[in-house]
């Protein structure tokens, strides 16, 4: 018999042990009707819904130990252990290929702590398994940062100084489906539910447009990406457009520089720019 998982509640515990000649199918309807009375946390939820609720898999991608310690520690709070759990200490360690691609798996992922090219991994990992719900649990806070995640289709964008507790809950909306990010830490339950937005709702890239842009940060031109992805060159004209539109930028050379700046955040590129930037700042 497969008997439904429940939430501790104090009602519960005065309720006396069902006998044997006693159906229980009648005796666990008939709780489930006087809870779904109570305030949704107090009440019982089904195993199915649990099992809807739970993650199947998860991936924790950080250079960090302490992190993925702390990540564990975080699942075992969520609910049921994951069936399968991946530590990953480097972006190399991981295949986007051999990723599953399944709405109840999940990614933590730090695209700065694992060395150079987090962000081409994210990118990887969301054309490979584009249902596989993916974290970014990382310490920089900027918002052109953030957008780029959120275009690009993760289910949240975590900073690393978030409170264990508002982390826990954060994960608890991201396995619901939502979507979480810093802004929503200090609003109330209610302004959450008003103002945030089913994960797959916003200016995301389509699949079609992630692959586009794999290619064109690599530098290749509408007609050589039109044949990579056997389209025609109007069609990739379509795609570049879109994603200059959805991360906000002016034209394709400033999705190139803002790219860099995230993939390789300790190159000599992104230090020469940060130079410039400074100068430009202090003529300000």
């Amino acid at each position: 018999m497969n008997l439904m998982a429940v939430k501790r509640s104090p009602i519960l515990f005065s309720l006396p042990l069902p006998q044997r000649h006693l159906n229980f199918n009648y005796l666990k309807d008939g709780i489930a009707a006087i809870l779904a009375l109570m305030k949704p946390e107090d009440s019982i939820i089904s195993s199915a819904r649990i099992e809807q609720l739970s993650v199947r898999k998860a991936f924790l991608i950080d250079g960090h130990p302490l992190y993925l310690d702390g990540y564990c520690s975080l699942l075992k709070a969520l609910g049921p252990p994951p069936q399968e759990l991946n530590l990953i200490d480097k972006a190399n360690k991981l295949d986007p290929k051999s990723l599953p691609n399944h709405s109840r798996d999940i990614a933590i992922l730090d695209i700065y702590s694992i060395g150079n090219r987090g962000l081409e991994l994210l990118i990887d990992m969301r054309i490979n398994a584009p249902d596989l719900k993916i974290i970014i649990a990382t310490a920089p806070q900027e918002s052109f940062l953030i957008d780029w995640c959120l275009a690009l289709g993760v289910a949240g964008y975590i900073p690393k100084s978030t409170p264990k507790q508002v982390m826990l809950r954060a994960l608890r909306k991201i396995t619901r489906g939502e979507r979480w990010t810093p802004d929503l830490e200090h609003q109330s339950e209610q302004d959450q539910a008003l103002q945030t937005p089913k994960a797959g709702a916003s200016m995301h890239l389509t699949q079609k447009e992630i692959t586009t842009l794999k290619y064109l940060v690599l530098g290749m031109v509408n007609r050589d990406i039109a044949e990579k992805m056997h389209v025609t060159e109007s069609t990739t004209k379509s795609h570049v457009s879109a994603i200059i539109r959805k991360l906000g930028v002016i034209n394709r050379t400033q999705v190139f520089t803002e790219y860099q700046r995230i993939n390789n955040p300790s190159n000599q590129f992104t230090r020469s720019l940060r130079k410039i930037q400074i100068r430009h700042s202090e003529v300000a």
